[in-house]
């Protein structure tokens, strides 16, 4: 907001504790600009938190540090130099430091606390990605090898030995299978 609007209302709307009569003035370009350098910096620290929040979601410590690091202490700067400067009411400016600080400590000690062994109720840290099952994805792997040869990529490993193994099996289930009728 302090990027779209006229200079003296952005310093108003920043410094909502101060009578914004006072305020009105013709201010020199050079605080213009710095105040929507201000606005600018607000947007991509708001940005960049609001993403962390995505990461913070899915246990990422790295994205909880990283959070803090640029949303609070952005929010550290506030509260020193216009909360505790008195140009600024107790909401929203105050409270949203109280809740930016208490983000921090909760992600935190969430995260810590699931570190814990034996801790219930908490999501792992590290989700581990099972791979499906192959016998349920591909039933006929001796295919699924000729289709990875005839594509010029080379069967795996696994799948040649998967069908080495059911070329073996399907061999003896044939033998077993002929063995009562030649009873």
């Amino acid at each position: 907001m302090t990027m779209a609007q006229d200079t003296s209302v952005a310093v108003a709307g920043i410094a909502d504790a101060v009578d914004a009569s006072l305020l009105v003035a013709e201010y020199h370009p050079g605080v213009g600009a710095i105040i929507n350098q201000h606005g600018f910096n607000l947007l991509w620290i708001g940005t960049f938190t609001l993403v962390g929040a995505v990461f913070i979601w899915k246990a990422s410590a790295m994205a909880i540090l990283m959070t803090a690091i640029v949303g609070w202490v952005t929010d550290v700067g506030y509260f020193i130099f216009i909360d505790l400067g008195g140009f600024a009411n107790f909401f929203p400016g105050t409270v949203m430091t109280i809740v930016s600080t208490a983000a921090v400590i909760l992600s935190f000690w969430v995260y810590f606390a699931a570190l814990k062994p034996g801790a219930s109720g908490t999501r792992p840290l590290r989700r581990r990605r099972t791979p499906p099952s192959t016998e349920l994805k591909y039933p006929n792997r001796t295919r699924v090898a000729g289709l990875a040869q005839s594509e010029g990529r080379g069967a795996s490993g696994s799948a040649i030995r998967h069908t080495m193994v059911c070329g073996i099996a399907a061999t003896r289930a044939k033998a077993v299978a002929r063995l009562p009728s030649e009873r």
